[in-house]
C-alpha cells in the first residue's frame, strides 16, 4: 500500500501544513508551560521549546526552499544532461556540469545549496554516473535531480 496519501479535508499538507504543526505544537507547549505546569518546570520546558522552535524554522526553511523550486519549474522546461556529475581524482568530491544557456559550448557548475544533510551528497556518494535532469538557468537557480522515482 504504498504511494501518497491525500486528506480529503481542507488541512494545508506538504510543507505548509508541517510548518503550521510545528508552529501550533510549540504555542501549545508555551501555553502548557506558562499555564499549567508548576514555576519549577519552567526551566527543562526550555528545552523542549527550543527543540520545537528548532523543527519550525528548519520546516520554514524547506516551505522556501519549495516555493523557489516550484517557481523555477513553472517558468523553464525540464532538459537530461548525460555524464552531468564529475568526480574528482580520488572520486570523493563531486560537481555538477550543465551547459550554458548562452553558450552551449561552455558549461556551467551550479552551487549545492544546504549546509548539512544534502540528499546529493548520498547519491553521489554511490557513485552515480547516470544522466541528469535538470530545470533552469545553471547560471542562477536550477533544480536537479536524477531520472526515475525516488525510492
Amino acid at each position: 500500500m504504498g504511494g501518497a496519501r491525500h486528506c480529503q479535508c481542507p488541512c494545508p499538507t506538504g510543507p505548509q501544513g508541517r510548518f503550521l504543526g510545528w508552529v501550533a505544537l510549540w504555542w501549545g507547549a508555551v501555553f502548557v508551560t506558562a499555564g499549567l505546569l508548576p514555576v519549577g518546570a519552567a526551566v527543562p520546558m526550555t528545552v523542549v521549546l527550543a527543540v520545537l522552535m528548532y523543527n519550525a524554522l528548519m520546516s520554514l526553511i524547506k516551505l522556501c526552499r519549495f516555493g523557489r523550486m516550484r517557481r523555477i519549474l513553472t517558468v523553464y522546461p525540464w532538459s537530461q544532461q548525460p555524464g552531468g556529475v564529475r568526480y574528482d581524482a580520488r572520486g570523493r568530491k563531486f560537481s555538477f556540469v550543465l551547459p550554458d544557456p548562452d553558450r552551449p559550448e561552455k558549461t556551467v557548475s551550479p552551487k549545492i545549496s544546504g549546509f548539512f544533510f544534502r540528499p546529493w551528497d548520498r547519491i553521489a556518494g554511490k557513485g552515480f554516473d547516470g544522466d541528469l535532469w535538470y530545470a533552469g538557468d545553471p547560471r542562477f537557480a536550477c533544480v536537479i535531480a536524477k531520472p526515475g522515482l525516488g525510492r
